[in-house]
């Protein structure tokens, strides 16, 4: 739902971490593979986190995400 929509039928805004995993579930459909590519995605951006601040803010979410998956 988008946040106009969750605003309007008064429930909580998702959040940016249950975006991602819908789109990966969506796209490989199993939660190991989300998880692996999770994971493949957090190395991606860490490496080259230093050359742009949204990469240090998308890293931190995908941490969260993977963390939450490996967790479940």
């Amino acid at each position: 739902m988008q946040d106009a929509e969750c605003d309007r039928a008064n429930v909580p805004r998702a959040l940016f971490m249950d975006h991602v995993f819908a789109h990966l579930l969506m796209t490989y459909g199993a939660k190991n593979m989300v998880t692996e590519f999770a994971a493949c995605l957090m190395v991606t951006v860490r490496r080259h986190k230093a050359f742009d601040l949204r990469l240090e803010v998308s890293y931190t979410l995908i941490c969260q995400l993977h963390y939450c998956l490996s967790t479940n």
